[in-house]
């Protein structure tokens, strides 16, 4: 496939292309949406307003080849629905806004003052309000204060069938639900290790909304909570390193790598997207037959949090519980399809984005996330940041670099400093030369003259939690 230039970022070689409008993009630049890749939300909009269109052309249409779309159409289209859009939010949102602070400011009314003598009303009060307020709402199960071990549960209550009941979390609303028979139903509701706040709310027929009940659960699982805490450095009381290689987009340093390896008998741990998986089965298989652990690295390693936007590990809103177990998921089939056997129970974040939440739904599938020894500096850190080709950039350091800056970290602290410490390299890089392999053996060596060992995760894991326990 023919490469070209990024058109946003013109120093950066790519062979990905938008599938709207054909310009060539960088994986910076790359929306993945509706199973393609586009260079940004206009083109993805543009797609979707011709997606049906484009299909009836090509089964009924005279010509076969796909004709292309007037821009002004297009910008019209585009215009029309985004104003759309904007419009039915604002409504929606102020409706929303409206009825529940007359609602809320009515039942503090009728519930919080104490008992006077009646008064004649000003003006009768809508039925619907009366049937929220003399209808008794219930949540049957579970109780408020009920804990848990799952990481799923069910709210069943009672409410008439004319009312429509959401549950929410914060501002988010989880589940909605018709009441058939006085009875409505939420499944699956999800569950976060330690306290969990959920409200119940009812809708009339005319929008009123009032609270139902608020409910907080506690949610305590010792074997789930365990998979849930981020592993980035083994005890600091043994005198142990795990070498961890990334496998995402390319193999050009696997074959070196796994010599070296072999002539110093050392055993590592392998994170792989499934994706490489599939690129690269022949190397998948040579990784196994040398014994070395294979964790997941998920499918086509994606970013799963605003880090990369504004710092902050938030979970991006199309990063979902079920999305992001299924690049687990597929990434473990294709794993098990290809050798027979399954992956070791870690699993490592794309770009090092992760939170609570999401290493929770990892620890669901029976993974724990395994990360690297980090600092407040590239000094500090045991990332080695291999896979920056740009000579130019502040990240780029030579494999003689990134070797003295671990070894000083060895030596510190009477030669303690790198212990339990946890290395981060690729199996491939844009590099052409200056492969951070080209260093390896002299890092090996180096480390193993200051007393150092190699283990693999399991058994870094495993030594720290014994130590952990005398």
């Amino acid at each position: 496939m023919q490469k070209k230039s990024c058109f946003r970022h013109p120093e950066k070689i790519t062979s990905r292309k938008c599938y709207e409008c054909g310009k060539p993009i960088c994986f910076q630049c790359t929306l993945k949406a509706s199973h393609h890749f586009f260079c940004g939300r206009k083109c993805h909009l543009s797609y979707l307003l011709l997606k049906y269109p484009r299909k009836w052309q090509k089964k009924y249409g005279r010509k076969k080849k796909r004709q292309p779309v007037d821009p002004a159409l297009l910008r019209w289209a585009t215009g029309l629905l985004v104003v759309v859009l904007v419009c039915l939010v604002a409504v929606i949102m102020k409706r929303l806004y409206t009825i529940e602070s007359a609602f809320d400011s009515l039942v503090v009314d009728l519930q919080d003052k104490p008992a006077q003598a009646p008064q004649q009303p000003s003006a009768p009060l809508p039925d619907s309000l009366k049937a929220v307020i003399s209808t008794r709402f219930t949540v049957t199960s579970p109780i408020n204060g009920t804990k848990i071990r799952r990481s799923s549960f069910s709210i069943v209550g009672e409410a008439p069938d004319n009312f429509v009941v959401i549950l929410t979390r914060g501002e988010r609303i989880l589940k909605s639900a018709v009441p058939i028979r006085r009875s409505f139903r939420f499944r699956n509701v999800p569950a976060e290790i330690g306290r969990n706040e959920y409200v119940v709310r009812a809708i009339s027929p005319d929008a009123s909304m009032a609270i139902m009940e608020k409910l907080v659960i506690y949610m305590d699982n010792p074997a789930l909570e365990h998979l849930t805490r981020d592993f980035t450095r083994g005890s600091a009381g043994e005198k142990i390193i795990s070498l961890t290689f990334d496998g995402g987009s390319y193999d050009n340093a696997a074959r070196p790598i796994l010599e070296i390896l072999d002539h110093y008998g050392i055993t590592s741990t392998f994170f792989l997207t499934g994706q490489f998986m599939s690129r690269y089965p022949e190397m998948v298989k040579a990784i196994l037959e040398r014994e070395h652990e294979i964790g997941n690295h998920t499918w086509d390693h994606p970013h799963l949090t605003t880090f990369a936007s504004n710092r902050r590990h938030n979970t991006l809103p199309e990063m979902t519980r079920e999305s992001f177990q299924e690049q687990l998921r597929k990434t473990a089939r294709t794993f098990t399809r290809l050798t027979g056997r399954k992956l070791a129970g870690y699993w490592r974040a794309p770009f090092g984005e992760h939170n609570r939440s999401i290493r929770t739904w990892a620890a669901e599938l029976g993974y724990r996330h395994i990360g690297w020894t980090s600092g407040r500096t590239w000094e500090m850190s045991m990332d080695t940041m291999d896979w920056v080709a740009d000579r130019e950039s502040p990240a780029y350091h030579a494999p003689s670099e990134i070797m003295r800056k671990i070894i000083r970290q060895a030596e510190a602290g009477d030669g303690w400093g790198a212990a339990g410490g946890i290395i981060l390299m690729h199996l491939g890089t844009r590099r052409h030369t200056d492969q951070m392999y080209e260093a390896l053996p002299e890092m090996i060596e180096k480390l193993r003259e200051l007393g150092y060992r190699f283990v693999p995760i399991s058994e870094m894991i495993r030594l720290s939690e014994q130590r952990t326990s005398e």
